[in-house]
């Protein structure tokens, strides 16, 4: 996988502001045109931190014994979890924000030249850049306790049924150290909704889709906006490695001869000569 690319379709404007700034923007995951981020298979996914917990919890039982005491704590951590996904839930509805917001910058794997993404990002002389994956997954953020990760978009519910054995097996500490509840809320917050970051409806499959994923906090300075087509749009910066970028392709349209050029020109003069452009062969007119 280090050496596949993966690509990312823009417009001729983002492309231009990726290779000047050298960096990526990774988008509020609640603002991109899938209604369900962070959303499908989060309902189940919460009552089965519910049904768990409810496992481990002893109940009345008193005194504790070091067992029950230890399963308590355990069911905290879960309920926990559980509470900041349901605080992820519905912001706009509820008027509140949960703790985390996941961004995420977004790329096809191996498909360099696909209709529906033409169609969706990179119509009216669009284009897609094509990065290796191993160097792309160095990306960095400044904030150092916002961990960038580079994950495969998994699809359908078999997906959702392989977070829930995740997040109970393997992200839930088996033996819950500190604060159990503010242990929850970091679990619940980081390493549950990156995953449901990384989950999608069975329609999108197509896209083979991989993504930067950052839980980051909504509130921090680092975040900027920029006009979307309802709403202005939150979204990060996430700093990548010049040879990260290996090829250009230059979408179907109008002038593609005349943008071919203009491609090479552009990323020549930061010095990426090792960039290949190569243009679509798509008859698509846009």
């Amino acid at each position: 996988m280090a050496e596949e690319l993966l690509y990312h379709y823009t417009s001729g404007e983002g492309f231009i502001g990726i290779i000047n700034s050298g960096k990526l923007w990774a988008t509020d995951a609640l603002y991109l045109n899938d209604a369900r981020e962070l959303q499908f298979g989060r309902d189940e996914l919460y009552e089965a931190l519910l049904a768990s917990a409810n496992e481990f919890d002893p109940g009345d039982a008193e005194p504790l014994s070091d067992e029950q005491d230890q399963s308590l704590a355990r069911a905290t951590v879960l309920r926990s979890a559980a509470d900041e996904l349901r605080k992820a839930s519905g912001p706009f509805l509820s008027g509140t924000y949960a703790d985390y917001a996941v961004y995420v910058s977004c790329f096809c794997y191996g498909e360099a030249d696909l209709l529906s993404q033409w169609r969706g990002y990179g119509s009216a002389g669009g284009f897609a850049l094509g990065f290796n994956a191993g160097k792309l997954a160095g990306t960095t953020f400044p904030d150092e306790s916002a961990r960038v990760s580079l994950a495969g978009v998994n699809y359908g519910e078999a997906a959702i049924a392989d977070i829930i054995d995740w997040a109970l097996t393997v992200a839930m500490p088996q033996v819950p150290l500190g604060f159990p509840g503010a242990n929850g809320a970091v679990v619940g917050g980081r390493l549950l909704l990156t995953a449901l970051a990384a989950l999608k409806d069975v329609g999108f499959a197509e896209e083979r889709e991989w993504r930067l994923i950052v839980p980051a906090n909504p509130k921090s300075d680092l975040v900027r906006f920029r006009s979307g087509t309802i709403t202005p749009t939150p979204h990060i910066e996430l700093e990548f490695d010049p040879r990260a970028l290996r090829e250009v392709v230059v979408g179907p349209g109008p002038h593609q001869e005349l943008r071919m050029a203009s491609a090479s020109r552009l990323v020549g003069s930061h010095g990426m000569l090792w960039v290949k452009v190569v243009p679509s062969k798509l008859p698509f007119r846009g």
